[in-house]
């Protein structure tokens, strides 16, 4: 029997950091395109993301209210790092062929995107979700370092480590 999943699927990650980079609008950060990436491929996690957001606001109650999806995932983490792998390998290609590029503040911008791709995704039906919204406008707008940051309280990613960024 053969099991397809997109995570494991390198086209489907290209669809998906590409499709954030175009709703962001703006260079992001290589960690927040992999924390995006995840939520993208399993919105129903959002639901773990601790003291996120407020529990009075409108987000939150939907957040509460997604369904699961009919796979459980007991180790978010191990799941993110392996996507990770896939995730890198496609940054790089896509680096490569210029659709993206590193800017000099270490942030990953869309550089030129095939029109094919672009009408592709303006037809997605995910990108018109509450769910697609919160992950690129609302966790976008979110700290990514520090003990209050995204890493942290996704509990995908380490960040006690993480050295704070000195302005020149």
């Amino acid at each position: 029997m053969i099991i397809y999943h997109p995570y494991k699927d390198a086209n489907h990650c290209v669809y998906r950091i590409l499709s954030i980079l175009t709703a962001c609008n703006q260079p992001v950060n290589l960690n927040y395109l992999h924390i995006a990436d995840f939520y993208h491929l399993f919105p129903c996690q959002l639901k773990n993301i601790e003291k996120w957001p407020s529990k009075n606001s409108s987000n939150y109650k939907y957040i509460q209210n997604i369904q699961d999806a009919y796979e459980n995932i007991e180790n978010p983490r191990k799941i993110f790092f392996e996507l990770k792998t896939i995730q890198r390998n496609i940054i790089i290609n896509l680096l490569s062929r210029n659709i993206i590029e590193y800017t000099k503040d270490d942030l990953i911008k869309i550089k030129n995107i095939p029109k094919s791709i672009y009408n592709l995704m303006n037809e997605d039906i995910f990108r018109k979700t509450k769910e697609f919204e919160i992950i690129t406008k609302n966790m976008k707008a979110l700290n990514l370092y520090g003990t209050s940051g995204l890493k942290s309280k996704s509990g995908l990613m380490e960040y006690r480590y993480d050295l704070p960024k000195i302005k020149d």
